[in-house]
């Protein structure tokens, strides 16, 4: 179908415009969603195109840096440099429209003789981050593949000292997100959502003083670190979606809604998104995307699986639980890990380990937390008898292991 832009700012229409405001092309055979073209007249920044004088329209798929942020002028360049003065194929899968009414639209140029999607193009650069809209689907898994690729080569926006060194070292701090929280209605709305979480770790040798900080969580949304002050060699703190004290430990960012895009399940999609802490000089210091698409190994070599998971619908709901068994030589980092046991999606402590040979059993109903035992806190018998599944994965989606039984079903991350 073709869908006609409109102009997003009133200073780009005119009254004497009765023609349409772009010219569509022909669809290729088998895709669908909107489709036009038309001339880039301008350049606004490293993710906006007036295209014809009049349309203002976002890229999907990528977020870059704000005007007076480090980054802005080369993000700028650089989507001038490549469509600046081009005619461009503008396609969507949804023909949506984001903040101030701007048509979002993939933004496809001829270049070097081939097809370009200058969102691809950008994030391989590192010009931007990975900013996924739900429902375009198309392009959206090498759009994130090319912005891990960039991150993990510290291109671009992801060189922690381009705008300056510091505050604390480089390298200093490592990110993790649960994203999937609690489904259970054992919990209450506002529980479920600080289910939701950025845990943020200094494993550098001293303090990094984190407050005031940016977040920028998910898609198009940041924030601020609340004040606690100054993370502790080694120590974490997790900063939850929604509402309570913050503590040394414990921030929040006072959302009244879910922030964080789970990833999809089902393997037909691609669908994630990204949390990433930018310093007070626009520095990207510490980030997570998921699902991983890039160096998607598990961690623990194999080593930490799911070794027991005992159903009992007739017992107490301690009687049944899900058992997590390090078989590998070495001393495994297991706080890094998730198990979802649906509807709870279980974190273990941030410092958890187990040593080679260790079993942490998971009860399913109340108790005194130990190392080595630990209690779901389920008010009913969490396993399902009918069928189910144990996940055990890390925090950006990469399956270790999985128990189904009955009607249950693994996860694909797609």
């Amino acid at each position: 179908m073709r869908s006609v832009l409109r102009p997003a700012l009133a200073a780009l229409t005119s009254a004497a415009a009765v023609v349409p405001l772009l010219v569509a092309g022909p669809l290729t055979s088998g895709q669908a969603g909107t489709y036009d073209t038309g001339r880039v007249t301008k350049v606004v920044d490293g993710d906006t195109v007036i295209v014809d004088h009049r349309a203002v329209v976002r890229l999907i798929g990528i977020d870059t840096p704000e005007h007076g942020q480090c980054g802005y002028d080369a993000a700028t360049r650089a989507l001038r440099r490549l469509v600046g003065g081009e005619q461009v194929v503008l396609r969507s899968d949804t023909g949506r429209s984001g903040l101030r009414g701007r048509p979002e639209r993939r933004v496809l140029v001829k270049s070097g003789g081939q097809q370009v999607d200058a969102t691809t193009w950008l994030l391989e650069r590192g010009m931007g981050v990975w900013m996924p809209r739900k429902g375009e689907v198309t392009n959206s898994k090498a759009h994130h593949r090319a912005a891990d690729l960039a991150a993990a080569a510290d291109t671009g926006w992801f060189d922690e000292d381009r705008c300056g060194a510091g505050p604390g070292p480089e390298g200093a701090l490592q990110m993790t997100v649960q994203w999937n929280a609690d489904a259970t209605k054992a919990l209450s709305d506002a529980q479920r959502r600080n289910e939701e979480f950025i845990r943020i770790r200094n494993v550098s040798t001293v303090p990094v003083d984190i407050d005031g900080w940016t977040l920028r969580v998910g898609n198009d949304r940041s924030r601020k670190v609340p004040a606690g002050g100054a993370i502790p060699p080694g120590g974490t703190v997790t900063v939850h979606v929604g509402y309570g004290t913050n503590t040394f430990t414990d921030r929040y960012l006072g959302s009244s809604a879910p922030m964080l895009q789970n990833a999809d399940q089902s393997g037909r999609r691609h669908l994630g998104a990204g949390a990433y802490l930018v310093d007070p000089r626009g520095d990207m210091r510490a980030y997570m995307t998921w699902p991983c698409v890039v160096g998607c190994t598990d961690p623990t070599g194999g080593a930490v699986h799911i070794s027991e998971v005992l159903v009992d619908p007739g017992g107490p709901l301690n009687g049944e639980y899900v058992a997590i068994t390090n078989s590998g030589p070495s001393q495994v980092r297991s706080g890094d890990l998730v198990v979802e046991i649906w509807p709870w999606v279980y974190e273990l402590p941030s410092d958890h380990v187990l040593d080679p040979g260790e079993t942490v059993v998971i009860h399913g109903g109340s108790g005194r937390n130990e190392r080595l035992r630990r209690f779901l806190g389920a008010v009913n018998p969490p396993l399902r008898t009918l069928g189910g599944q144990v996940v055990l994965r890390t925090y950006d989606a990469i399956l270790l292991d999985c128990h189904r039984w009955g009607g249950g079903r693994c996860p694909t991350y797609g």
